[in-house]
């Protein structure tokens, strides 16, 4: 069911941060699950922070369709595909200027090239 923008019943901004591993994974917030819904996440800031102080690291980050919660299913399209974040060094990924919608069947997940060494930072509107 499609959200309708004009007529919101209510707006809750959020921030949220998820440590990456090696392991593709849903990013914590930025999903809803696969049903009748009128929530729509609007995503307004997505940062890639290198946390590592020596090397650089890839980060993968995907937009996908819902499958029960876990990783995988159909990919929709890519935000970021092997994005080299240089250590120390935090890149940004998505920002207001280029904000998106994630629709109820929608997910976000990622992936680094290190383990623990990238942290994602980011910042989103629930709209019902």
């Amino acid at each position: 069911m499609a959200v309708n923008l004009i007529n919101v019943s209510g707006i809750e901004g959020k921030t949220g941060t998820q440590l990456l591993t090696t392991s593709t994974a849903a990013i914590t917030g930025l999903g809803l699950a696969n049903t009748a819904t009128t929530t729509i996440i609007k995503l307004h800031t997505l940062l890639a922070t290198n946390i590592d102080g020596t090397n650089d690291v890839d980060v993968s980050v995907k937009l996908t369709a819902w499958n029960s919660g876990s990783a995988g299913g159909t990919l929709k399209g890519w935000l970021a595909y092997t994005i080299t974040v240089p250590a120390d060094s935090t890149l940004v990924l998505v920002s207001r200027d280029s904000a998106i919608y994630i629709p109820h069947d929608t997910k976000v997940e990622a992936a680094a090239s290190a383990a623990s060494d990238c942290q994602l930072t980011y910042s989103y509107d629930e709209i019902t």
